[in-house]
C-alpha cells in the first residue's frame, strides 16, 4: 500500500495568547476598583482619601472679595475708609450711616465690588 503526501500543513495558533492577556488586563483592572472600594481605602488614614481631598498639588489661591462705597457718576471711594469691606453687609451699613449723615447724597452712593471701583 502506498500513500503520497502533497501537502504536510503545521498551523501555529497564537490567538490564545492575545485572550489571556486581554483576561488578564480585565482582572487587574477588577481588582484595583475592589482595592479602591475596601475599608482600608475608606479611612482618614489612607492615600486614596487624602488624593480625594487635594486631588492637585498645585493650589490657586484667592483673596476674599472685597466691597467698596462708591459714587455712581464714576465709581471713585466715597472715601478711604469706604474703599475696603470685607463683606458687602458691611459696606451697606457704612453706606446706611453715610446717607444717615449726609441724606441728600443718597442717591449718588452704592456699594459694588473692589475690583469695579476706579482707581
Amino acid at each position: 500500500m502506498k500513500r503520497s503526501t502533497r501537502y504536510e500543513l503545521t498551523v501555529i495558533d497564537t490567538n490564545y495568547l492575545l485572550a489571556r492577556r486581554k483576561f488578564f488586563a480585565l482582572r487587574q483592572a477588577l481588582f484595583g476598583q475592589w482595592v479602591r472600594r475596601t475599608s482600608a481605602a475608606r479611612t482618614s488614614l489612607s492615600a486614596a482619601r487624602q488624593k480625594e481631598r487635594i486631588p492637585f498639588p498645585d493650589r490657586i489661591r484667592t483673596a476674599s472679595e472685597q466691597f467698596a462705597v462708591a459714587w455712581i457718576e464714576n465709581n471713585w471711594p466715597v472715601s478711604e475708609v469706604a474703599r475696603r469691606f470685607h463683606s458687602a453687609s458691611q459696606a451697606e451699613d457704612f453706606l446706611r450711616g453715610y446717607v444717615r449723615d449726609n441724606p441728600t447724597q443718597a442717591e449718588r452712593v452704592h456699594v459694588l465690588p473692589e475690583f469695579e471701583v476706579a482707581l
